[in-house]
């Protein structure tokens, strides 16, 4: 038996497995001429290509790099360096705002206002996450420079509009949904699949407060236990997420507690890194670091942010110079400074290898159950993986 095809969730079950669609979250939203509709992953699911991405425009696949760029900005600092998530997005629109003669095979398409579909998309994959939790929902979303082959231009005026003359203004929308499309694409007998009863809750909803800890695995992970299963905790990446929402909070605010440091630190850099460093001092004292040049290519450091209890404090502002950006594109140095942020925020979280009493692990737990992203630390890597009880009891032959 098979459901109707208007239960997409099921249908990308039945093509992809239900092991990829338990960590889908629906995405819908609607603004003007625009339409989207279709699943996009958690954050805590993840591929190193682009293979499950799909993206139908007005019913038709389309290889759109607009959408996808746009799909990938939704996730900004959720994702690992060179991961993925997966896709199943489709896009409504008037077709009077579209050019699909680009390209022979009509995989390609041309938008009459590029920038207005792209921040339409990734306003609603990130609203998507933001419903399901996978990020703060206060949080402001800033655009990043978009890769160069993209090249969008400025939004124009959309009060004088007029449809360009290479619109095809005969073209109507396909009528049909996404899961029709997706079966015919993929060529699959949905008949023929395996699918599940119900449509599953993607893991990274759990609730850590249902699980109570157990102790430490290797002084490295903390083992806790539940009615779904046993849960295993990174506590490095657990704690690394904790710090970063704080220290992100008070630079926000600045109020970023600081350490004077009782001697300091003189610190002599190239003239290369000397010029880099003079334009970002204002700022970086916002983060707690207060520099005073001292001499040619020379700088004092006086303090320290406050969370940085113990480190090497001239590795850390040689490390944070490397990151500081050449321009002064606003968008640049917001993404510049997170990566600061996320620096830190590493060097001060606790290490593998430390040993915790069960009083600190469930601090540290109810501290991680706080923040607004607790599946993920702000590298993108997981934090916790869970061992369902029933894939257990199955591996000792119990069911």
């Amino acid at each position: 038996n098979t459901l109707p095809t208007d239960q997409l969730h099921y249908r990308i079950a039945e093509l992809f497995g239900a092991d990829l669609a338990k960590f889908l979250l629906e995405v819908e939203a609607k603004s003007g001429e625009y339409q989207l509709k279709g699943y996009v992953s958690s954050p805590v699911y993840t591929r190193s290509n682009r293979s499950a991405q799909y993206c139908f425009i007005n019913g038709r696949f389309v290889r759109d790099k607009v959408i996808l760029h746009a799909t990938q900005q939704g996730y900004s600092h959720l994702l690992p360096k060179g991961q993925h998530p997966v896709m199943f997005l489709y896009l409504t629109m008037d077709p009077h705002l579209l050019d699909v003669n680009v390209h022979p095979s009509k995989a390609e398409v041309r938008f009459a206002f590029q920038q207005d579909v792209h921040q339409f998309v990734a306003h609603g994959v990130r609203d998507a996450l933001e419903k399901n939790q996978q990020v703060d929902v206060t949080e402001p979303q800033d655009d990043i420079p978009l890769e160069a082959s993209v090249n969008l231009p400025p939004s124009s005026p959309r009060t004088s509009y007029q449809v360009p003359e290479w619109i095809d203004k005969s073209h109507t929308p396909h009528q049909g949904d996404l899961s029709h499309s997706l079966r015919t694409m993929m060529g699959h007998d949905p008949s023929q699949v395996t699918w599940f009863d119900k449509a599953p809750t993607p893991v990274a909803n759990l609730i850590y407060s249902e699980f109570e800890p157990l102790g430490q695995l290797d002084r490295s992970f903390i083992i806790m236990q539940g009615k779904k299963g046993l849960l295993v905790v990174d506590q490095h990446v657990a704690h690394e997420r904790i710090l970063y929402e704080r220290f992100r909070s008070a630079a926000k605010n600045r109020k970023v507690e600081v350490q004077k440091l009782l001697f300091p630190l003189a610190i002599a850099l190239s003239p290369g890194e000397s010029e880099l460093l003079h334009p970002h001092l204002a700022r970086l004292l916002d983060l707690g670091l207060e520099l005073e040049s001292f001499g040619q290519n020379e700088f004092l450091l006086r303090s320290v942010p406050a969370i940085l209890k113990n480190g090497d404090h001239e590795k850390l502002l040689r490390e944070t110079i490397e990151l500081l950006p050449k321009g002064t594109h606003e968008d640049v140095l917001d993404e510049k400074y997170e990566q600061v942020l996320i620096m830190m925020s590493c060097r001060n979280a606790i290490k593998i290898n430390h040993s915790l009493n069960l009083d600190q692990i469930r601090k540290l737990i109810s501290d991680l159950e706080q923040t607004s992203m607790p599946y993920t630390c702000p590298h993108g890597r997981p934090i916790s993986l869970l061992f369902d009880i029933d894939d257990i009891l199955k591996k000792f032959l119990r069911r």
